[in-house]
């Protein structure tokens, strides 16, 4: 009995690259290779999914091109939207912070730059020839000048230590200090200043006082350069301007005493003869002792004294050489007070 060998042995495949070309494997149109997911047909790949409740079949079809997109001009129009939108809100910020700053100046220059257009002559004038011991002429010429309708001016005031002069200067800035057109210096912080720090008053304001107080010998010409552009800048802005210089004309003689040079009230009228305003120098005469008793009366106040004890205290003064200067601290050393 022939028994039929019926195994099989294994076919030898060639898993290289080229065991197997293009054309070995082919079909014609009308063959369908099924599977359970994918049908190829006539050249068109139908996916069918799995939910059967759900008939949604998508068709790819090789021969349907994408459509062109302007996405790169998209993302161009995008970026130069945000541009111009970034552009415009910094535009508003920075009016909102200019207009924001804008108030607050206006503000600012209401409530605390207010003008002194008139200073009131009245009370100056009292107060002068009430608290002013022993000058009652320049008491008067002060109180002439400052009422002197004439657009711009130089009132200069000269005499000896304790004479007065800072007394006067105190008592016409007593109201009007506060204002934005009235400034007050002294020689030494006069010399760092810029001269662009007064036109503030002088633009908002029509008529400024400029006073410089503690002028000595040797300032004669140094402050004529400060004075000229004051009355330059003045003159431009058709403003009205009053200028008020305290000198002290004392000089140290060789026996370490001070007194006044005689001829310095001619030496500061040439100092000034060239410049073309209205000028009045006002001298202080010195003072005696019966201004100095006033002032001592004046610093106690209510206090009442025997004409002994008057005379002791006044023993510890010296008129000639101090005037009135430093009475108070003198009687508060004295605890007279």
């Amino acid at each position: 009995m022939e028994f039929n060998n019926t195994s099989c042995e294994p076919m030898d495949i060639d898993l290289s690259s080229n065991s197997i070309s293009a054309m070995d494997i082919s079909y014609n149109e009308n063959n369908i290779i099924k599977n359970e997911n994918i049908i190829i047909k006539n050249e068109n790949i139908i996916i069918k999914t799995e939910d059967t409740s759900d008939k949604t079949n998508m068709t790819l079809s090789p021969n349907i091109q994408r459509p062109e997109t302007n996405f790169k001009k998209l993302v161009v129009n995008l970026d130069v939207t945000h541009a111009k939108r970034k552009n415009k809100n910094n535009v508003l910020y920075a009016l909102g912070i200019f207009f924001l700053l804008l108030s607050i100046t206006c503000y600012h220059i209401t409530i605390n730059y207010q003008c002194c257009e008139r200073i009131n002559t009245e009370k100056i004038r009292y107060n002068l020839l009430n608290r002013l011991y022993g000058q009652t002429t320049a008491a008067t010429q002060i109180v002439k000048t400052l009422e002197s309708d004439i657009k711009n001016k130089i009132l200069i005031m000269y005499g000896g230590t304790g004479v007065g002069k800072t007394l006067a200067v105190s008592i016409i800035l007593e109201d009007i200090l506060k204002f934005a057109n009235v400034y007050h210096y002294t020689m030494l912080n006069l010399i760092d200043l810029n001269a662009s720090d007064l036109l503030f008053g002088f633009t908002w304001c029509q008529s400024s006082i400029v006073i410089v107080d503690d002028l000595r010998h040797n300032d004669l010409f140094a402050i004529k350069d400060f004075i000229k552009t004051l009355i330059v800048k003045s003159e431009r802005l058709s403003k009205n301007l009053t200028v008020i210089l305290n000198y002290n004309c004392d000089i140290m003689d060789s026996h370490f005493s001070s007194k006044c040079n005689s001829n310095f009230a001619s030496e500061l009228k040439n100092s000034f003869s060239d410049i073309y305003i209205e000028k009045s120098f006002i001298q202080f005469n010195q003072l005696d002792n019966n201004v100095l008793r006033k002032c001592v009366e004046h610093e106690m106040g209510n206090k009442k004294f025997t004409e002994e004890q008057m005379r002791h205290i006044l023993r510890n003064f010296d008129v000639v050489r101090d005037g009135c200067k430093g009475v108070h601290k003198k009687i508060k050393y004295l605890s007279i007070i």
